[in-house]
């Protein structure tokens, strides 16, 4: 029970990454070098955030 907001503030965390990210790219058209490096900044971000969710439960259970 006391998991459910840490997987609810993590899913934010990981949307809002998201939408600035593409925000970013609608507002300023960048070359395809520069929208790899953010898409794999993005995936990183969230794979760390996954990994330390699954820290988190391992702790608590």
């Amino acid at each position: 029970m006391s998991r459910l907001p840490i997987f609810r503030v993590l899913g934010g965390l990981i949307g809002t990454f998201i939408l600035i990210g593409t925000c970013i790219m609608i507002i300023h058209p960048v070359d395809d070098l520069m929208f790899e490096r953010i898409l794999s900044a993005v995936t990183a971000i969230a794979g760390g955030a996954y990994l330390i969710a699954f820290a988190i439960r391992g702790k608590t259970m």
